[in-house]
């Protein structure tokens, strides 16, 4: 059972570690915002994006919304491909997989204590 939890435990974890890591280390670049599709929580947002030593790049983008269509913002672009220049507008991307990180920490710490 602490096997189980401790593998959904780094799983969902890894998540924010990479946001972080690439908002922090990531290389800069542009990217320019052709079109998001659904709602806030849900938003799809696909463009193209050029790093700083050139590297050219399409697909989704993280951390934008609606908002920043047909726009050219700052990325930082990591493992995990492009995020938002922007911490503000990239939190909604890590927020989640922290808060359940930090649940599930606190489950296992819990088990470790009632098992052993």
């Amino acid at each position: 059972m602490a096997t189980v939890l401790f593998s959904v435990i780094v799983l969902v974890g890894w998540h924010p570690v990479l946001v972080i890591y690439t908002l922090v280390f990531g290389e800069r670049g542009t990217a320019w915002v052709a079109d998001c599709e659904g709602i806030s929580t849900g938003t799809d947002c696909k463009g193209t994006w050029r790093t700083a030593s050139g590297e050219p790049g399409a697909g989704h983008i993280s951390g934008v919304s609606h908002g920043d269509e047909r726009k050219s913002i700052l990325v930082r672009v990591g493992p995990l491909g492009p995020y938002s220049d922007d911490v503000v507008d990239a939190l909604p991307s890590f927020i989640l997989p922290v808060i359940a990180f930090g649940l599930f920490t606190a489950a296992a710490w819990k088990l470790r204590r009632l098992v052993g």
